[in-house]
Order: C-alpha cells, then structure tokens, then sequence
C-alpha cells in the first residue's frame, strides 16, 4: 500500500472505532486483532482513538488473530506484497468518469461546447451545472442546465470545471460554489479553472501553489479551455491527489 492508502486505512478504521461507544470492545479491536497486523497501523489508530497499545497476546497464550503459535506475526509478512490491492496506479483512460462544468450566467457558449465534445469523445460523462434548472443564458444563446444546485453534490463528480465568462463573480458570490470546489479540492479530486475561472479559486482562498498556472503536483489546472481539458483527463488517470494540504479546508 502506497502511504497515502496506509493513512486512509488508520483514520477509516478510527473513525469506526471511535463510534464505538464501549472502550472495551475498541481496546480489544486494537490490541487483539489491529497489533497483529503491523505495528504502524496500531499505533496510528492508537493515536487517534486514545488507547494505548498493549498486545493482549503473548508466546504462551497468543490471541486468536495471531499469525501463528508464538503469538507473533510471522517474520515473512513483510514479503506478501499484491500491486493489486493498491490503487496507488494511473489508470488507462478516464471512460465513464464525472465531470462537473460549473457555470455562471453567460458562461462562455464555445467553452462548453467544447468541453461536451472532449469527453463525450473520451467516453467520459460531462455535466453543466449552475445555480438554476432550465436553460442557462450563454455569451450567445443559452444552454440546458443538467444539474441545479443543491441537487449537484460533489461528491457526485470526480472532476470539476469552472468555466470562464464575464459573469463568474457571481459564482464567486454564492457559497454552494464556494462550498463545491472547496469539497473537490478536500477530496483530493482534479479541479480545472478556465480563463475568468480562476477568480472562483483565488475567491475560495484554496491552499495551491500558484492562482496563475497549473500546480500539477496537487491536480489543480488553470489556462484555456484546451490546455484544461488535457490538464483534467491528466489529474483523471491519476484518480486522486492525495498528497495534498487539506487540513485548512473547512469540510
């Protein structure tokens, strides 16, 4: 497991144990089954649940998870290694994955059109999504809005867009994308800011390198609709960016 998957493993399994209202069932869970598996992972949880580790199995009374009769783990553990069960690996392509294309009020036509074109073309689901249902007034015509808010969770998407026009303070005057680009980023989801875009991300005040090109490293994209949509498919196939600083981001 790659260490961002080892972290997400600690607090999945303390937040379960920390639902446990009975100290003795999450003392048992970490120092008779958890301190069997590998040391890191029982003093991660330990951390975060509060109780000490204090292996409840010895050699002449080993507990029931042990790997074998001494009551250790057997020193060949370190050896069983599968690549897959990781899913620290690019992937091929980005078929069947969301894409969000946050719009204000005369969102730029062509950026769109763009945008629906690309990933239909790459097998990828694309969505317009604004602060009303119905068609949405474009810089020339309009088009149909595919999710209103608060219908569009983020959690919906695997990616979002935030496309470019002369209305997008407007998006940077409503808190439900505000609040949707933030969730993006705390997920460690690709975010894509195109041409007046950007405004949204200096607005969210999300912790990135740079509010004025690409910061790769944390999957964020910024430019024209082009160089975006080939930034976006890149942060897909890496699925998540887990490495990021999220800890400044309110859930």
């Amino acid at each position: 497991m790659a260490d961002w998957e080892q972290q997400h493993i600690i607090e999945a399994l303390s937040f379960e144990l920390n639902q446990c209202g009975d100290e003795v069932v999450r003392n048992r869970m970490l120092n008779e089954i958890l301190v069997n598996i590998d040391d890191k992972l029982a003093q991660g949880v330990s951390a975060k649940i509060g109780i000490p580790v204090k292996p409840a199995g010895t050699i002449d009374n080993p507990t029931p998870s042990a790997i074998d009769k001494s009551g250790k783990k057997s020193a060949k553990m370190a050896a069983f290694v599968s690549p897959a069960l990781s899913m620290d690996k690019p992937l091929k392509d980005i078929k069947g994955r969301g894409i969000a294309l946050l719009c204000a009020e005369g969102v730029d036509l062509s950026q769109v059109q763009a945008a629906m074109k690309y990933f239909e073309g790459e097998m990828a689901m694309a969505e317009v999504v604004a602060i009303h249902a119905g068609k949405l007034k474009c810089s020339s015509g309009s088009v149909e809005v595919d999710r209103p808010f608060p219908n569009a969770g983020s959690i919906l998407y695997d990616a979002c867009i935030v496309l470019g026009g002369p209305n997008v303070q407007q998006m940077c005057e409503e808190g439900l994308f505000i609040g949707f680009i933030s969730e993006q980023f705390r997920h460690c989801k690709p975010i894509g800011f195109v041409d007046e875009g950007v405004q949204l991300l200096k607005t969210a005040n999300l912790p990135v390198t740079s509010t004025s090109s690409d910061d790769t490293q944390n999957g964020v994209y910024i430019g024209n609709i082009n160089s975006v949509l080939q930034g976006i498919t890149s942060g897909l196939k890496k699925h998540r960016f887990f490495h990021r600083n999220v800890k400044s981001v309110p859930m």
